[in-house]
């Protein structure tokens, strides 16, 4: 399989990823990507936000914010390339990503009925930090980047 490419968010893709939103599923899952939302990501020196190419064109949109040594991301799948291992394929190319790899830890947060989203996550690494939804609905994950002896911020990670 060809290498994924990763290429910045731009206006074109932006309006290219809205129109994945006619889907139900996606909608329902992620806010909308509005003009507010574009302006976020495209002017946060701590957020990167890529549309995701394969050899059948667009595949996904990540965006991944780092907070020092911690991050969090969101990850959304071409509504007709569901179910195919594009969201895996991403997932680790994503993980290989330099400003991932700067990061101790990645945190995930997946709705409770949302078990394709959670199979993935597990499928590349990710840890369930407790089967028990927060008071919002979700499941937390956690990826470990960087283990490093005596670094408090894995002890923090466990708490968040």
């Amino acid at each position: 399989m060809p290498d994924l490419i990763f290429s910045p968010l731009d206006a074109e893709e932006h309006s290219r990823y809205q129109d994945w939103f006619h889907d139900p599923e996606l909608s329902r899952r992620i806010n909308y990507p509005d003009t507010v939302w574009f302006d976020y990501i495209t002017t946060s020196p701590h957020v990167y936000t890529w549309m995701i190419y394969a050899d059948v064109g667009p595949v996904g949109v990540i965006q991944f914010e780092k907070d020092h040594r911690r991050a969090s991301f969101s990850i959304a799948v071409n509504p007709r390339l569901r179910g195919q291992g594009y969201g895996k394929r991403m997932m680790r190319a994503f993980l290989n990503q330099p400003e991932v790899q700067e990061v101790a830890c990645v945190h995930a947060g997946v709705e409770y009925d949302n078990q394709p989203s959670m199979h993935c996550l597990r499928a590349v690494g990710f840890t369930m930090l407790s089967p028990v939804p927060d008071e919002h609905g979700f499941i937390e994950f956690i990826y470990t980047v960087h283990k490093t002896p005596g670094d408090a911020y894995q002890t923090e990670a466990h708490t968040a």
